[in-house]
Order: structure tokens, then sequence, then C-alpha cells
């Protein structure tokens, strides 16, 4: 059983090198059409869904779906389904077509981590975790309160394995947060199947590394410094020891739990804690964008994705 929840795993999350014909389905692939938002409220963390914001933001969110306490990571899949992550490690799937009443279908614990990082669906509905540690957990559908990890990436170059995004050819980035005077961060690619040696791009100091989003041919990644926060933009595929692209100023109030998501048109949301509300900007990229637009989403918000 072990054995064929790993090769499941590896179906889905390594499509780009495996025969089309032994893939599991798709699951249905919906227009993106909402940002949600995952912040505290009272004793517990809510789910809040917003039209997603175009040239006019919209005038107030859809509804408020409770969830539990401390959540610090969501994610969305190409079938609407819902997924958020706690800082007890704990996880929560929710069915598509999420609403105000929506309860969740599965929760089971992010493997053995005490926590999560970063996660990501990928275009075949499986679930990828950070544990800010040694590990990446990858989580294979169908969910449900008996699932654990299908497969567990470990990596010699993961030592706080903090943000996850995967593009377009099933590459898998991961970001290293860093220990700072000791460790630096940095960000990892791997190519599907995930087997083979990793690139890693050139170590960054005095910087701290979490969450990412691909947007195009560049990974945008939120990297905390001394001064306050920027996004380091990273031409992808990575090769070995490149440095960032170009870097630009990002929110003014940084914490380690912000987040970062984007849109089909390129738009990037990033969660802007302090501010109760989430920074967006505009694509294309440089060292001198600048935030286009501010949602106030009337809560503190460690967590953002988009999704149908």
């Amino acid at each position: 059983m072990i054995k064929l929840r790993v090769l499941v795993a590896s179906l889905v999350l390594g499509a780009a090198g495996c025969n089309m014909g032994s893939l599991p389905p798709k699951p249905p692939q919906l227009p993106t059409a909402h940002l949600y938002t995952v912040g505290p409220m009272g004793s517990v963390s809510v789910i809040r869904e917003w039209q997603l914001p175009g040239t006019t933001l919209p005038a107030s969110f859809n509804f408020d779906c409770p969830t539990e306490a401390a959540v610090i990571a969501t994610a969305v899949d190409p079938g609407g389904r819902v997924a958020v992550g706690n800082t007890a490690g704990r996880i929560e799937v929710y069915a598509a077509s999420l609403a105000a009443t929506s309860t969740p279908t599965a929760t089971f614990q992010n493997g053995t981590a005490s926590t999560v990082g970063q996660m990501t669906f990928n275009t075949f509905g499986a679930l990828v975790v950070a544990t800010s540690g040694f590990s990446i957990n990858l989580f294979a559908p169908p969910f449900s309160n008996a699932t654990t990890p299908a497969q567990t990436l470990t990596n010699g170059n993961f030592i706080m394995a903090t943000g996850v995004a995967v593009d377009s050819s099933a590459n898998l980035y991961v970001t290293n947060a860093t220990i700072p005077g000791t460790i630096f961060a940095d960000v990892i690619m791997l190519a599907s199947p995930y087997t083979g040696a990793a690139t890693v791009a050139q170590p960054q100091a005095n910087v701290i590394y979490g969450a990412a989003a691909i947007v195009g041919t560049q990974l945008l990644v939120l990297a905390k410094t001394t001064l306050g926060s920027q996004v380091d933009v990273y031409n992808i595929p990575l090769t070995a020891g490149a440095p960032p692209a170009f870097s630009f100023a990002a929110i003014t109030t940084p914490t380690f739990y912000a987040s970062i998501t984007s849109d089909p048109s390129g738009r990037v949301y990033i969660g802007d804690p302090g501010a109760g509300g989430v920074d967006i900007y505009n694509p294309p990229y440089s060292a001198s964008s600048v935030q286009a637009q501010f949602l106030n989403t009337q809560a503190s918000l460690p967590a953002l994705a988009t999704g149908p």
C-alpha cells in the first residue's frame, strides 16, 4: 500500500517525466475568479472569499467560512478545493464551491512536522506542503482524515524549507529561510520527477526567505531584510549559482508569515499583515515596481491564494 501511494504521488507530482497514458485524470480546470484570504477572527480563523480584483477593487467580500485557529497557509486547486494549514501542522481540506457553511471534508497532519510552511496544489490535484524544516510532504488525492504523506522529499539543501511553488513544467521550487549568521537564504529547484540532483541558486546573506509565486518565467520570492521587505525575482528554470535577476521593495510591515500569490494575468498579491490587507502589483516586474492597489481585507493576513 505504501509503494502504491508513492507511485501515485510520483505520477501526480512528477507529471513531466511520465507517460501521459499512465497519469490519473486531472481535476476540473475552472477559471480563476476569486482571491481567498485567511486571517484570525476571534478564537478561530476565517477563509474570506473575494471577487478577483481587477482595475476596480471589490467593495466587500463574498462570505466568511470559519476554520480552525492559527492558520498560516492556504492553497486552492484548479477544481476549487481549498486547503488550509496551521501552526500545529494540521491541514484541513474543503470541497469545491466553498461557502459560508462549508466544513472540512478531510483533516490530517503534515506528516511528522510540527507546523506547515507554504502549500500549493499542482494541476493534478496533489498537495505540496513545506515543513519549515528539512523536508517537503506530498499528499495525493483523494484526501481523508486518514491521509498521510504519499511521499516525503528530502534533500541535503533543505535546511528551513519554507516556500514551495511548481511551474508549468512540473519543476518544484523550494525556498530556504535562513539561520542568521550561519546559513544564507536560497532557492532550490528539483526537476520532475524530483529524484535527481538539485539546482541551487546563489545563497543570499542578511535576508529571510519566505513564500514564493510564479509569474510566467519568473519566480518571485518574499524576502525579509534588516531594513524591511523586498521581492527577489529569479528567472526560471533556475541555473546553478544564479543570483536574483532583480529585487523590488515590498510591504512596509514585514513578517515571516507574509504570503504571496498570483493570478493568470500575472498580477501579484502580497499579504500585508501589519496593514490588514493585500498589496497588489501589476506586471511586468522590474526593480522599479511599486504597489498599484491596496485591498483592505479587514483582518491580519498570514495566508492568501487565488482560484475558482
